[in-house]
């Protein structure tokens, strides 16, 4: 009989171990899962803005957006000349 009781406690503590240790896993599983999707999300966050910010510097979204605000292109655009602290239409050539 204390053979039978021992085979008995000892299968419980068994299936209770098998049971602790499989709460765990599945746990951890579920943890895995879950940061999984949050950086497929992110991943998808991050290629939207970049392709935002792309968008964004474009030279001609950059003219229409400028165009709409009133910022139009000077016509007569002059150079101030430091040395001589005159102003002239030309680009000055670089020393």
């Amino acid at each position: 009989m204390p053979f039978i009781l021992l085979l008995v406690g000892l299968l419980g503590g068994a299936l209770v171990s098998l049971l602790v240790i499989n709460t765990t896993l599945d746990a951890g599983a579920y943890r895995i899962n879950t940061l999984t999707q949050q950086n497929a999300a992110y991943t998808k966050d991050i290629q939207m803005l970049t392709n935002q910010v792309q968008t964004e510097q474009n030279p001609a979204t950059i003219y229409r957006e400028a165009f709409q605000l009133g910022m139009r292109k000077d016509k007569s655009m002059g150079f101030l000349n430091p040395a001589t602290g005159k102003i002239s239409s030309v680009t000055p050539a670089s020393p």
